[in-house]
């Protein structure tokens, strides 16, 4: 049968603002449910929250009342859009409330930096698991022949709470290795899972004492390679679209896919023997493939049911901070994947082709022509349903830069 169609491009990027708001590196950007607003945190200590439409400052975040002890690695919304979750280098991750800035819970329990955080999509899995449906609902919400996906036909191949917390369990990941589910009602620990502290894959890796620090806020950082010289702290994780599996990776290179009513692992995967540190992994929309992120300069859509490598992107540079990719789905017809590199560009591929259909050449210096960072990007996010991306930098450059479609209405 012959080949479907070229795929059909994504509108151009335009730069729709540029938020200057943070003193250090960015080191976190997630959308708002809604895509109205875009919240922020940094090597500063603080989370910020702005306009997602011209990157105006919004809520308590211009005021600077969301701080940390230390410096903010990650933040991430719960599924209604009214509090927010972030985890940070002072050992815990807090529950925010997004429209006062008041901390609500503090999360004590890891022992080393918190790197990473995410709301349960559903709110109540991991209080009253679904074993009866997990088998099905693993293999997806979505058809893997959706158009522009791998398989499809056309292709190839603390203030006091002014409302109640929700029921909305949260994990969390750190550098002492584990992934730790929550009750954010009472901040109590539910599970601990000793999720990357095991066996090793059996192929030569680096370690944190070899490798850069995956923060995305500095150099490689002698006090945490003094504090954990053989650690494999978990970088990234993500849940599946009814929460009742969660995917992390870290640096042993491996993926692991848990169950999240009973904490089993159900399966590890070693891409390439597990030989690269991963910084990054996140499901596909449709539910059939897991996005993972190298530090080989590499991005890999793996099919989590086979172990298969399904798509390769390259053409970014990724060998010495952790970052973070996304699915874009609202920018076209097609799925893209986005990236930053850390000569401060951002790159699109078609899901399916592989073909780079977009890039924003980074910048050397601040003064120079262009549109992108003038450091390493450190985290890229998207919104599902409104043609919007969003990128955070590295020093010194420290800003967010927030992006539309060129045909979206401006």
């Amino acid at each position: 049968m012959a080949r479907g169609p070229e795929p059909a491009a994504p509108a151009p990027l335009r730069l729709a603002a540029t938020v200057t708001g943070h003193a250090k590196a960015a080191s976190g950007v997630r959308f708002s449910p809604s895509g109205e607003l875009l919240a922020s945190c940094s090597a500063d200590t603080t989370l910020r929250l702005w306009r997602a439409a011209d990157g105006g400052a919004a809520g308590p975040g211009d005021a600077g009342r969301m701080a940390h002890d230390a410096g903010v690695n990650d933040v991430c919304w719960n599924p209604a859009g009214t509090y927010l979750a972030s985890a940070s280098d002072d050992l815990t991750a807090r529950i925010w409330d997004a429209e006062t800035g008041g901390c609500l819970v503090t999360l004590r329990d890891h022992t080393h930096y918190v790197f990473c955080c995410q709301f349960d999509p559903v709110g109540h899995i991991l209080v009253r698991g679904r074993g009866e449906r997990r088998a099905a609902r693993r293999r997806g919400g979505g058809s893997g022949a959706a158009a522009g996906w791998p398989g499809a036909a056309a292709s190839c191949c603390s203030d006091a709470p002014a409302r109640p917390l929700p029921p909305a369990p949260q994990a969390t990941g750190s550098f002492d290795e584990t992934v730790r589910f929550w009750d954010v009602r009472s901040g109590r620990c539910l599970r601990v899972l000793p999720a990357h502290s095991g066996a090793r894959p059996a192929a030569p890796k680096p370690t944190v004492a070899a490798a850069p620090c995956p923060l995305a806020r500095r150099d490689p950082c002698p006090r945490r390679r003094a504090r954990s010289p053989a650690a494999d702290p978990i970088t990234g994780m993500d849940f599946s679209y009814d929460g009742t599996v969660l995917a992390s990776c870290s640096f042993d290179g491996l993926l692991r896919l848990w169950d999240t009513a009973n904490g089993r692992c159900l399966k590890t995967l070693a891409i390439d023997g597990g030989s690269s540190p991963l910084s990054f992994v996140a499901f596909s929309p449709n539910g059939q493939y897991l996005l993972q992120a190298s530090m080989d300069s590499k991005a890999r859509l793996v099919n989590f049911e086979t172990g298969r490598v399904a798509r390769t992107y390259t053409g970014h540079t990724n060998t010495r901070f952790c970052s973070t990719m996304a699915f874009a789905t609202a920018l076209g017809p097609r799925p893209l994947v986005a990236a930053g590199s850390e000569d401060g560009g951002l790159l699109l591929w078609d899901v399916d082709s592989k073909q780079v259909v977009h890039r924003v050449p980074g910048r050397a210096r601040a003064e120079d022509p262009g549109d992108g960072h003038c450091a390493p990007v450190s985290r890229v996010a998207a919104h599902a349903s409104v043609p919007l991306l969003a990128t955070a930098a590295l020093d010194p450059d420290c800003s967010i830069k927030i992006w539309a479609a060129a045909d979206a209405d401006s």
